[in-house]
């Protein structure tokens, strides 16, 4: 996971002032207003997450979805990967679970 929020990331985003459930979505447009405000900032092209989820920062992002979000609605999407399952234990013979199961 990244330690930069950037435009393009995936990100899972609540709506409704974040009361809502988390679902994915794709910044679009990164924005820093004044803290408090939504509109008239500077558009940048990177923020660290540990000042964009801090509430009233002054980030807002647009996302693919056609909403936008304050910095604090955001969490990284979290990638899972395929990994390798374990090997699987030989299984035991009937035999020997009841062995094993004797006082």
């Amino acid at each position: 996971m990244s330690e930069t929020l950037r435009i393009g990331d995936r990100v899972m985003w609540r709506g409704g002032w974040g009361n809502h459930a988390a679902r994915p979505a794709q910044v679009v447009r990164l924005t820093r207003c004044a803290p408090g405000e939504k509109e008239g900032g500077h558009e940048i092209d990177a923020a660290p997450w540990a000042l964009v989820v801090v509430p009233a920062s002054g980030y807002v992002v647009d996302l693919d979805n056609g909403h936008w979000a304050y910095g604090e609605q955001l969490r990284p999407a979290v990638r899972l990967r395929e990994r390798s399952l374990p090997e699987r234990r030989r299984p035991r013979a009937r035999a020997d679970r009841a062995r094993r199961n004797r006082w």
